[in-house]
């Protein structure tokens, strides 16, 4: 932070302070949706193959 402040002088905003916050990019998104999408199909598709054999 202080390099930083050091490196600009009055030339830079000011850093802003606080937690960092982790987001998914669009490409994770896709792969969780991609996830859950198989996830509820695989269940779905166990589930009519079960109540078929019986």
């Amino acid at each position: 932070m202080d390099e930083a402040n050091e490196l600009c002088g009055d030339l830079c905003p000011d850093i802003p302070q606080g937690p960092i916050v982790i987001v998914p990019t669009l490409n994770e998104w896709g792969l969780i949706f991609t996830a859950l999408i198989i996830g509820i199909y695989a269940v779905i598709r166990l589930k009519t193959k079960k109540g078929s054999e019986a």
